[in-house]
C-alpha cells in the first residue's frame, strides 16, 4: 500500500450535477492518505491517486520556492521552511463537456512549524477523467489563501484570492482578487 503522507489532512468532496446544484460530504481529519489495494481501479481510487500526485507536486513546489528564497538571502539550505498539505477540497463536475465527471482539487499547503496566513498557499488542479484515470490538465499556485467561488462561471472557474494592499502589514492581507481559470470548450464527438 502506498502512503502519501498527508498527516492531519481534512478532505471535503463536493459533487455537482449538471444544473449547478451541489452536495458536500465532509470527512473528519484523517491520517496518511493511502491508495486502496483494490483492482481494477474504480473512479474514486484513481481520483485519490491523482490528488496524491497533486499533493506531492504542491509540497515540492512550496519547498523549492522556500529553498530558492533562502539561497537568495545567503542563508544555509537547512534554514528553508518545509511545507505540508493541511487541507484538500475536491469538487466534481464535467469540466470538458464529454459527459464524464472530472474533478477540481483545491490544495492548501502550509509551513510545517509555523502555519499562519503568511506561510499558507493554495494550489488548484484540474483533473480530467478518461475511462481509466484522471490526468492533471492544469495546476495553478496562489501565494495566499484562495477559494473557488463559482464552479459554473461563464468563462471557467471563478477564484478569489487574498493579496496585500500597499499599506498592509505582513500578517493581514486586505485585498481580494478575483480571477478565472479558463476551461476548454466542449470536445466534439
Amino acid at each position: 500500500m502506498k502512503n502519501y503522507g498527508a498527516i492531519g489532512l481534512a478532505l471535503l468532496i463536493v459533487a455537482c450535477d449538471t444544473n449547478g446544484s451541489s452536495s458536500a460530504t465532509a470527512a473528519s481529519p484523517v491520517g496518511p492518505m493511502e491508495e486502496p489495494e483494490i483492482t481494477p481501479a474504480t473512479t474514486s481510487e484513481t481520483l485519490l491517486s491523482a490528488v496524491a500526485r497533486l499533493n506531492d507536486l504542491a509540497v515540492r513546489k512550496e519547498n523549492e520556492i522556500s529553498a530558492s528564497q533562502t539561497a537568495q538571502y545567503g542563508e544555509p539550505s537547512s534554514e528553508a521552511y518545509k511545507h505540508q498539505v493541511d487541507q484538500i477540497e475536491i469538487y466534481r463536475r464535467d469540466l470538458d463537456g464529454n459527459g464524464i465527471s472530472d474533478a477540481v482539487a483545491v490544495i492548501y499547503a502550509c509551513e510545517e512549524q509555523n502555519c499562519h496566513s503568511t506561510t499558507r498557499s493554495t494550489h488548484i488542479g484540474l483533473l480530467y477523467a478518461n475511462a481509466n484515470s484522471f490526468e492533471v490538465a492544469h495546476f495553478e499556485r496562489y501565494d495566499l489563501r484562495a477559494k473557488i467561488v463559482d464552479l459554473w462561471g461563464a468563462d471557467g472557474l471563478v477564484v478569489e484570492a487574498k493579496d496585500y494592499g500597499p499599506n498592509d502589514p505582513s500578517c493581514c492581507p486586505s485585498l481580494v482578487k478575483r480571477s478565472v481559470i479558463k476551461l476548454p470548450t466542449a470536445q466534439l464527438p
